[in-house]
Order: C-alpha cells, then sequence, then structure tokens
C-alpha cells in the first residue's frame, strides 16, 4: 500500500514539475515573440540622459540609429566603446545611443572614460531594467540593435560585434 501511494505522489510530483515547465517555455516563447513584434520598428523609447532629463528615442531623422545596451563593468562593452572611439569618423551620420539599467553617474564615468561625450551624434542614456528587458528582451551585454533610416529592425546582435559588421549595415 506504501508503494502504491509513493509511486502516486511522485507521479503527481512528475507531473506538476512538467507542467511549469512547459508553462515557463510557453511564456518565454510568447515572450520572445512580443519584443521580436516590438523592436522591428524602432519603437519610441523614455530612456533618462546624463543631464537626468528624460528624451525619447524615436526615427525622428534620416540617419540610422545604432542602440547598444551595455553595462560598464562588461569588458566587452568596454571593447566595444573603444573600438566605436577608434572608428568615430564612420558613425558620423549615424545616431548612436549608449543605453544602460546602472545608475546614471557610473555611465557618466563611463562615457568620460571612453571619450564619447563629445560628440553631437553619441548620447549615454539609463533605462530601468524591467523596461529594457520588456521591451528590447535585453538579457546580456552587450546587445546592439541597428535601424535603418526608416526605422526598421536591420539587425541585432548579442555579445562583442566586430566595427566592420555595424559599418557595413549602415553604409549600405
Amino acid at each position: 500500500m506504501k508503494k502504491t501511494i509513493l509511486k502516486l505522489a511522485f507521479f503527481l510530483a512528475l507531473i506538476g514539475v512538467s507542467t511549469f515547465l512547459v508553462s515557463m517555455i510557453y511564456r518565454k516563447m510568447e515572450n520572445k515573440k512580443v519584443v521580436a513584434k516590438n523592436t522591428k520598428k524602432l519603437p519610441a523609447t523614455q530612456v533618462k540622459g546624463l543631464d537626468s532629463k528624460s528624451f525619447t528615442i524615436e526615427n525622428s531623422n534620416n540617419f540610422f540609429k545604432v542602440l547598444v545596451f551595455f553595462n560598464t563593468e562588461c569588458e566587452h562593452c568596454q571593447n566595444e566603446a573603444a573600438n566605436i572611439k577608434k572608428h568615430i569618423a564612420d558613425f558620423e551620420k549615424t545616431q548612436m545611443t549608449f543605453i544602460s539599467v546602472e545608475p546614471l553617474e557610473n555611465v557618466k564615468k563611463f562615457a568620460t572614460k571612453y571619450q564619447l561625450t563629445a560628440y553631437s551624434n553619441i548620447k549615454f542614456a539609463h533605462m530601468e531594467a524591467i523596461e529594457s528587458s520588456k521591451q528590447f528582451g535585453i538579457s546580456s551585454f552587450p546587445t546592439i540593435f541597428i535601424y535603418n533610416k526608416e526605422g526598421e529592425l536591420l539587425k541585432q546582435y548579442k555579445g562583442e560585434t566586430k566595427i566592420e559588421a555595424i559599418l557595413k549595415l549602415i553604409n549600405q
């Protein structure tokens, strides 16, 4: 009798765990679909600039847009910023926004360290982590979104990306 009860309990536990895992996978797949839909066109996105004032990233001018989601302590993000600085002349007709979920003070130090604040086409911003995850599906750094002049997503990169790959897209 005890063996039967244990087998039944094990079976029910197995069904419960399986149901939970399937529902988690389903939710994750649905979230990916929503994020893909949200990012297909550049969404109007509220962020907070280095001056603590909010501004909106949107498809308002005739420039390519590059969004770089980064973490100041991420070595790959640091390399990305250094490489962008080295090739800054190639990004002349590109609006680039570096976005972090970290406090603005950390973002300011990063921007200053990589000497990117002097360029009018490069902005740094803070975005709440929950919003960056919900709107853009950010789960790793760096994550780069490249939008054409019409605000359509050309490519999304996760991880450090060669500058040549980015330049190839924006120089089409």
